[in-house]
């Protein structure tokens, strides 16, 4: 009995998710997460600044100037590199602008 009313719970909270449909939006989201977990950026043997290119590259073909994109590598750490990417805010009242 108890396997049965534990087999029972656990459809019923799996149901909901697998029944889910995503926007497009988190379509193009989860494939972007998945693209960069997927590019190795361990120590020993990624590539942190293949990762900044690839999201370099996602943000040009969403519109982001090649003014706003700043990608660095240290001399002697060609693998350890990164991206500064700067969002330019729209607020008339900033007092930062």
């Amino acid at each position: 009995m108890r396997t049965l009313i534990s087999a029972a719970l656990a459809a019923s909270l799996a149901l909901p998710a697998a029944a889910q449909t995503l926007r497009p939006d988190q379509v193009r989201f989860r494939a972007l997460y998945k693209e960069l977990v997927e590019t190795n950026t361990t120590l020993s043997a990624g590539d942190c600044t293949l990762a900044a290119a690839k999201m370099a590259a996602h943000l040009k073909a969403a519109g982001y100037p090649d003014a706003d994109l700043h990608p660095f590598a240290a001399p002697g750490h060609p693998k350890e590199g990164g991206l500064v990417a700067v969002l330019h805010g729209t607020s008339a009242t900033s007092r930062w602008r």
